[in-house]
């Protein structure tokens, strides 16, 4: 079942382009916002995490962490495109 609908920020994450944060920052303002709307919609199930864009893989090691401890059976984290540059 797809669903696009599975992750949510808290309020407070800052977005690494207006705030200019480094790859530090970006794990932990990341892992300190996302979380999972309903777990339950991944406990025993193979979930793929699409990002558009990787920059520092923040996002999506976050994201599987989560999906982990929510009881995901296997995850598998792509992204479209990687960010090249500083």
């Amino acid at each position: 079942r797809f669903t696009s609908k599975l992750f949510r920020f808290e309020p407070g994450v800052m977005s690494h382009r207006m705030n200019k944060l480094d790859a530090a920052r970006r794990f932990e303002n990341i892992s300190s916002h996302l979380r999972i709307d309903r777990p339950d919609r991944v406990l025993g199930r193979d979930v793929i995490i699409i990002d558009d864009i990787c920059v520092s893989g923040a996002s999506l090691l976050a994201a599987h962490d989560l999906l982990q401890k929510a009881g995901a059976d296997r995850i598998w984290p792509l992204a479209l495109a990687h960010a090249i540059g500083p």
